[in-house]
């Protein structure tokens, strides 16, 4: 049995993620989660990730590695912890970032991309990201916030959130947007209001594809 912790910030991911690995066909119970709320709450009173908070991350991750095959970190607020540790401290298992699979994913069909973040604190990290997944200079790309939607989501008001993301979808697509992807993994949820035809990319059931492709090849 292949064993992949997540370490989650947001209550809820456990579920979402469950979900993606079974439509990808991962073993059922390879998933093991530890939820760290207050991670995310640290960023966010700090305006983001400070070099403090990205060293506790990378203490969990590599404490969460020594029990697992592989390590995804589903907050993309804190995902450039992830590239901090696998640059200065590589393990030997993989030890993922949820989004690094959504960005190359949208980069890679040149298209025009809108990439939409729910909370101020990803804002940064996702666009830095995205444009290092650029594989054509010209390709347009735009990172936009999403007003109120975290708001929203930390109220427990799952509907206005799913309102609000869905609104934004809408005008990304409606000025043209080819491809929007949805930094967030909690923003996946919205996938279900969705047409099955839409231009939308979320990160949980790519992350997990890519951790398939590493652990089961």
């Amino acid at each position: 049995m292949i064993r992949i912790a997540c370490l989650h910030t947001a209550p809820g991911n456990e579920t979402l993620f469950e979900q993606a690995a079974q439509d990808t066909g991962l073993p059922a119970g390879c998933l093991k989660h530890t939820v760290m709320p207050q991670l995310l709450r640290t960023a966010e009173a700090s305006g983001g990730l400070t070099s403090a908070l990205e060293d506790d991350v990378i203490r969990v991750l590599l404490a969460l590695s020594h029990h697992a095959d592989a390590v995804l970190l589903t907050c993309s607020t804190l995902g450039p912890a992830v590239d901090k540790l696998n640059q200065r401290s590589p393990v030997s298992i993989p030890v993922l970032r949820v989004d690094r699979a959504l960005a190359q994913a949208a980069m890679a069909q040149g298209k025009r991309t809108v990439v939409l973040c729910a909370t101020q604190t990803t804002v940064e990290p996702t666009r830095v990201l995205f444009e290092l997944s650029r594989q054509q200079p010209e390709q347009e790309l735009e990172t936009r916030l999403i007003p109120g939607a975290w708001d929203a989501f930390l109220q427990g008001d799952q509907i206005l959130y799913h309102e609000r993301i869905i609104a934004a979808v809408q005008r990304a697509l409606t000025e043209g947007a080819e491809c929007v992807a949805l930094a967030q993994a909690s923003m996946s949820s919205v996938s279900k209001y969705l047409p099955a035809c839409s231009p939308v990319l979320t990160s949980p059931h790519l992350a997990l594809e890519q951790l398939k492709t590493l652990l089961l090849a």
